[in-house]
């Protein structure tokens, strides 16, 4: 998933919960930040950040499968809700619904 800043534009009635196709792609791509950390960590989830991964720029980011699907996607509700939403990373907080690199990403994964 791209980092995206958030756009004042409308979601465009997409639901997140019915295309999912940010939360997957290459790995290393979706960043975490020493905030997200520190978050964990005082919500006493260090096994996030134990399982982080090399990311780009030699960073930290999320895990993904083997497909490039990100670790925390999927419930045993919904296929595409997150796993870790309440304590997601900012990168992710970030990507709005209907922004400019939503649709990339849905053009990408051909949710378009």
């Amino acid at each position: 998933m791209p980092n995206a800043s958030p756009e004042p534009q409308a979601n465009l009635g997409l639901d997140c919960r019915e295309c999912g196709v940010c939360c997957r792609g290459r790995p290393g791509t979706v960043l975490v930040e020493a905030r997200d950390q520190e978050l964990w960590e005082r919500h006493r989830r260090l096994d996030l950040v134990e399982r982080l991964a090399p990311g780009h720029f030699s960073l930290p980011a999320l895990p993904t499968r083997s497909d490039g699907q990100c670790l925390y996607q999927g419930t045993p509700e919904h296929p595409h809700d997150c796993s870790i939403y309440g304590l997601r990373p900012q990168a992710c907080r970030d990507f709005t619904a209907g922004s400019a690199a939503c649709l990339a990403a849905r053009r990408a994964g051909r949710r378009d």
